[in-house]
């Protein structure tokens, strides 16, 4: 079996799993070694991973070299916003995980936002509610209670 042949809602459902243990983790690590040195050793481990696994398997695309150039910016782009992972370790680290990591993975309903206004992609009713549940339970958590 290859990553080509598994379906998509099990890699995300994976993904989820990961993203748990990463997030768990660095806050353990943050209260330790503080956030600095957490993202110092997290973003080696990243690249050390993405070397093995991803070098072997890259090619360059036979495209048009103006959409390649392109494409390696919005990857460029795309690593330096990854960086927002050091907000969230220093955030895990005044706070609980249960206001820091919600707040902070609110992202994907941002991303989905933005796929609809700028990529043109279909949201459909399911997902718009599903970002109305994102907001709602953020309003939630950002308000101070008495």
């Amino acid at each position: 079996m290859t990553l080509a042949t598994v379906p998509p809602m099990w890699l995300a459902i994976g993904a989820a799993g990961l993203w748990t243990i990463w997030t768990v983790c660095l806050k353990l690590a943050v209260d330790r070694i503080g956030a600095p040195l957490t993202t110092v050793i997290s973003v080696a481990v990243e690249m050390f991973v993405a070397v093995v696994i991803f070098v072997p398997m890259a090619t360059v695309p036979a495209v048009d070299p103006g959409r390649f150039k392109v494409g390696v910016v919005l990857a460029c782009v795309g690593g330096l916003a990854g960086l927002g992972g050091l907000w969230l370790y220093n955030e895990a680290s005044k706070t609980s995980l249960a206001v820091a990591s919600p707040v902070a993975h609110s992202y994907i309903a941002l991303a989905v936002l933005v796929g609809f206004v700028v990529l043109r992609e279909h949201v459909g009713a399911r997902e718009l509610i599903g970002i109305g549940f994102v907001l709602g339970g953020l309003s939630i958590l950002v308000t101070k209670g008495s």
